[in-house]
């Protein structure tokens, strides 16, 4: 009778184990939601929380206005706006940003483009 006990306890650590691994790998496969907003409002969270000033912008072809920030600390943000009455989205942001010269024969060749 003694041994009920610790094999029904035994069975509940298993199963809380299990489950704590399923939940592990589920939560890897959701992806990010992405943080979306009226420009102004992530401009205020990227600029004076962050600590990012825009390095450039460019339109995307098809998709709107795509503008990179970048922090001294290295933090980046990477944000889209497909139109001016729309929402914009922060597609991506990381940290280890570093700016590299580039030549200005190779920056008159991208210009190009």
């Amino acid at each position: 009778m003694n041994k009920n006990p610790l094999l029904l306890a035994a069975a509940f650590i298993a199963a809380f184990f299990v489950s704590m691994a399923q939940a592990q790998v589920s939560m890897q496969l959701v992806p990010m939601s992405m943080a979306c907003g009226p420009h102004a409002d992530l401009l205020d969270v990227i600029e004076n929380r962050h600590k990012e000033r825009l390095l450039g912008r460019g339109l995307a072809r098809g998709e709107g206005l795509a503008e990179l920030f970048v922090s001294t600390e290295g933090g980046w943000s990477f944000i889209l706006t497909p139109s001016p009455d729309q929402v914009t989205c922060v597609l991506s942001s990381g940290e280890h940003w570093q700016i590299l010269d580039v030549p200005d024969d190779e920056a008159k060749e991208s210009a190009e483009w």
